[in-house]
């Protein structure tokens, strides 16, 4: 069942265990928003047992923010 929430102003769907079954499941993660990416869509599959290493869904998907925000470029706004 996915959970859905916002973290930086960045929209985040988690679906725990969302393929893998039980001999590897892994979580997906939704990230949206033009800070993520060109396209404002971003998806990552993380092993379950990371997320759950780290503290949590809200943690890993802070980190996954951190790690894939994009500082615009103003500069082209003027061409």
């Amino acid at each position: 069942m996915p959970v859905v929430y916002t973290i930086q102003g960045v929209a985040v769907m988690y679906t725990p265990c969302s393929m893998g079954g039980n001999m590897a499941p892994h979580d997906h993660f939704e990230l949206r928003s033009e800070h993520i990416s060109e396209t404002g869509y971003r998806s990552h599959f993380v092993p379950s047992e990371t997320v759950q290493s780290v503290g949590g869904a809200e943690t890993y998907a802070a980190a996954l923010i951190d790690q894939f925000w994009i500082v615009p470029d103003n500069q082209m706004a003027l061409f």
